[in-house]
């Protein structure tokens, strides 16, 4: 006789406690034949390609800056603060500013 515990949690997460076994496992209820998941949520791109490759560039230089001692000290760790959120941005392809003052480089799709 198995004495075990299950609850269910919201947003599909199963969670089994039991003497010999405690198991976490997600189920999806949107899965199965002839389901189609929910799409992952994804932050709304603000930048151009031209943007993103200016902040690749700009970033690579800064940490070049960083790197050879050039910029040293405590602007050395500035230039690779700037560099790293650059670089980030640039792979996302979202910038937290132009949100924040509603602006954006990429085009819009009218």
């Amino acid at each position: 006789m198995d004495i075990g515990y299950r609850a269910s949690i919201a947003d599909g997460v199963v969670v089994s406690l039991s003497p010999s076994v405690s198991s976490i496992r997600r189920t999806d209820r949107m899965s199965g034949p002839g389901n189609a998941k929910e799409p992952a949520m994804r932050l709304p791109t603000n930048e151009s390609a031209a943007d993103r490759l200016i902040r690749i560039i700009l970033g690579g230089v800064l940490v070049a800056l960083a790197v050879t001692g050039i910029a040293s000290g405590v602007l050395g760790i500035v230039a690779l603060v700037v560099a790293a959120i650059a670089i980030v941005t640039a792979i996302v392809g979202f910038c937290p500013l132009y949100a924040i003052f509603r602006i954006g480089t990429k085009a819009t799709s009218r």
